[in-house]
């Protein structure tokens, strides 16, 4: 009965939380929608920059879908990675200190280097659409030539250097966190091991010290 019980409770916080994207999702969407149509009901005539604005409408979908993400996944990983951390304190003093230096391994990148991420990711987006404004553009253009060509591998070029420059900052990252992962679990060895020579954990300990933090790490 107690297990059934548990079941359900869980089940009943998943179909919570389902509910709770569907609306955000269309809390999000309104939103937007309503914000890009009365943009364009309060302007008397069409401007420069209008219709990039007006395709960036489309990114409500891109948005709902990292919405629903971040509600899931992120909220799961930030549960996951507190209680881990709390569980290692109860084992040991030692692992307090080592609890720390985990959070400082999962924060510091994405203090020094996320700023930095975040803003080539806005400059990547924005020379995609200034490359879709260009194709509709040139879509509706009926004298061609080959200046029209030179401004199209302008704004190629444009796009792969934001796009190389925020994938810069994303590989940095991404080392970081694969260092930090091996370097924790040898650290995380070496500690375990001598507390159990020295008798301070059981080998059980050391074991389930091994499956949290690896279970921490895995997901960045």
């Amino acid at each position: 009965m107690i297990l059934l019980g548990l079941l359900l409770v869980l089940g009943l916080l998943k179909s919570l939380q389902y509910l709770l994207v569907e609306y955000l999702e269309r809390r999000v969407y309104a939103k937007i929608t309503a914000q890009v149509t009365q943009t364009f009901y309060k302007k008397e005539s069409c401007q420069e920059g209008d219709l990039s604005l007006a395709n960036r409408y489309f990114d409500t979908v891109i948005i709902q879908k990292k919405l629903a993400e971040l509600v899931t996944e992120g909220i799961a990983l930030f549960l996951q990675t507190v209680l881990g951390l709390l569980l290692l304190c109860f084992y040991h003093p030692y692992f307090i200190v080592f609890s720390i230096i985990i959070l400082i391994a999962i924060i510091a990148p994405l203090y020094f280097f996320g700023r930095s991420a975040l803003y080539f990711a806005v400059r990547e987006s924005t020379e995609k659409y200034k490359m879709a404004d260009f194709i509709e553009g040139l879509a509706h253009t009926k004298e061609k030539n080959e200046n029209l060509l030179n401004e199209g591998d302008h704004k190629i070029g444009n796009f792969l250097s934001a796009r190389a420059q925020h994938f810069r900052y994303l590989f940095t990252q991404n080392i970081l966190y694969v260092l930090a992962y091996a370097l924790l679990n040898a650290l995380l060895l070496a500690l375990g091991g001598y507390l159990v020579i020295s008798n301070q954990i059981s080998v059980g300990q050391l074991v389930a010290s091994e499956i949290v933090v690896n279970a921490i790490l895995k997901d960045f």
